[in-house]
């Protein structure tokens, strides 16, 4: 077994690079007001997100905070709407412009709506520090918020019957018991997604050449060749050859390095000459030797799956932690057009959408490939890092998949995948379908 580990990077060259970099770039505060709001200095009270709303409470002290609404309206609050409502329209107008919007209201025009609000800003904020100090018994209590849209000091607790032991602690500090409002949240939980280390191997993970971008794990499957995981041939070292790179799972970062090496590809269908200037191939996949644990016939399941119409969101890649895989029961030879299907991508997440073209000859531009037998569907979101993808079709009732085949392209507003049929006749011993659907336990 072969373990490379990728070359470790200095925290002064990171620290360097991070000036040029993107995310670097994406972080500095746009012009005008909102940097005039966000201008570098002292965190005010150490809460460094809160500079804009206490810069605004020192000219307008009857201001209270603002959010966005529903309707994508910029709603404010002030204990004197009377005297101040003017002059904080006139300063949220302008911030409005600056501040950055997601489109989740379809392009709205959005509007600044006054509200009168119970307490001021500074107000809050100095109760919400007073709370800081007084609570020294946290247990039960799962978040402090001062909350903007309700203009109260928000506390979280795991249930109700912590409450009572709040309501006491903030006896005789003078902070009004109506300013404090509680939400039950449960116990808090850590978030794991299809992005982070995981075993047993399942499909729908990332994964990771070693010295390449990072891909998703297909499937895991018996073969010939013994137990293999399966994924893009394009994903290893060179397409349609076997190069034996090694894989590793979520990375190669990470001590020891034994514990995230996963295997090595051990077989890549060869290109065969085809109609002229091009080499060909079924479809777009490779085999990875198994070398951890692994479960064959499963795919992992997220909280949530995406529809061609919905906005993405972090249920579409975070794992549902009760029923955390789903199993693979029988395999779809060949899709129809129209037929809805899934994608279960470690960098997209589980999404569901119509086969829009079937039987395509996929042809690369970078390069003389061209792939039989393909299809293309509607995914809302397929992005980089999702190719390996598994695509199936998901049983609601019993909440089993049927294996249907594996992404590896995207093509204009739509994403491309090898049907399983065609994997088939690259590799025709691999079998991925258990006939024994295991019971689900509510």
């Amino acid at each position: 077994m072969k373990i490379p580990l990728e070359p470790l990077v200095f925290l002064a060259l990171i620290t360097v690079a991070c000036h040029d970099s993107p995310m670097a770039e994406s972080t500095r505060m746009p012009g005008g007001a909102m940097a005039r709001l966000s201008a570098a200095g002292p965190a005010y009270n150490e809460h460094a997100q809160e500079r804009p709303f206490a810069e605004l409470a020192k000219r307008h002290p009857g201001f209270g905070g603002f959010f966005y609404d529903e309707e994508g309206n910029l709603v404010a609050y002030t204990t004197n709407p009377e005297s101040e409502s003017a002059s904080l329209i006139e300063e949220l107008e302008t911030l409005l412009l600056e501040l950055p919007r997601s489109d989740t209201w379809g392009g709205t025009a959005a509007e600044v709506v006054i509200r009168k609000g119970d307490y001021t800003y500074m107000e809050l904020s100095s109760w919400r520090n007073t709370a800081e100090q007084t609570l020294t018994d946290w247990s039960g209590i799962t978040y402090l918020d001062l909350n903007e849209g309700t203009n109260r000091i928000e506390i979280g607790v795991v249930d109700l019957t912590h409450i009572g032991q709040v309501r006491e602690a903030f006896t005789g500090t003078g902070v009004p018991a109506d300013a404090i409002s509680f939400v039950e949240t449960g116990q808090p939980e850590f978030l794991k997604t299809l992005q982070d280390y995981s075993r047993p191997n399942v499909g729908g993970i990332r994964i990771k050449p070693y010295n390449r971008s990072p891909c998703t794990l297909g499937f895991v499957a018996r073969s010939e060749f013994g137990e293999v995981f399966v994924t893009n041939s394009h994903c290893t070292e060179e397409f349609g050859q076997l190069d034996g790179i090694d894989f590793a799972q979520p990375s190669f970062h990470g001590w020891p390095p034994w514990r995230f090496y996963i295997g090595e590809e051990i077989h890549d269908e060869q290109f065969f000459q085809c109609i002229p200037g091009r080499k060909c191939r079924y479809s777009d996949t490779a085999l990875i030797g198994v070398e951890s644990d692994a479960a064959w016939a499963h795919i992992a399941r997220t909280k949530k799956r995406q529809a061609p119409w919905q906005y993405w969101h972090t249920d579409f890649i975070t794992i549902y932690e009760s029923r955390p895989t789903m199993q693979i029961v029988d395999t779809i030879y060949y899709p129809v057009q129209g037929d809805g299907l899934n994608r279960m991508g470690q960098r997209s997440g589980w999404a569901w959408g119509f086969v829009q073209n079937t039987d395509i000859i996929w042809f690369n531009q970078n390069g003389p490939e061209l792939i039989f037998g393909a299809a293309s569907i509607n995914f809302e979101d397929s992005e980089y890092g999702d190719s390996g993808a598994p695509i199936f079709y998901w049983d609601e009732e019993l909440e089993t998949a049927w294996l249907a085949g594996i992404l590896f392209s995207e093509l204009g507003q739509n994403t491309v995948f090898s049907p399983w049929g065609q994997v088939l006749i690259d590799y025709p011993s691999l079998d991925v379908a258990t006939d024994e659907p295991e019971r689900i336990v509510e």
